[in-house]
């Protein structure tokens, strides 16, 4: 789903920041604490993230937490 541009480094690692420190965020949430008015940039920024190895898990209620360390070499707590 991502438009075959690479990912941009400062957009996965704020997008992970995110996650990290919001384990079981929704979209929405996501997009206002980055500052974007719509959850439609978020949805190609985590594409961004999973053609970059990091896996995402979303529960029954569209929450999203992140499973794996990409090749960013981010850290999960």
């Amino acid at each position: 789903m991502t438009s075959g541009r690479k990912p941009n480094p400062d957009n996965i690692q704020r997008i992970c920041d995110v996650l990290i420190e919001n384990p079981q965020i929704k979209r929405g949430d996501i997009a206002r604490l980055l500052g974007h008015r719509s959850s439609g940039r978020i949805e190609s920024m985590l594409a961004s993230l999973e053609s970059s190895g990091v896996t995402l898990i979303e529960d029954d209620n569209g929450r999203i937490s992140l499973a794996t360390i990409g090749e960013f070499g981010h850290v999960l707590r």
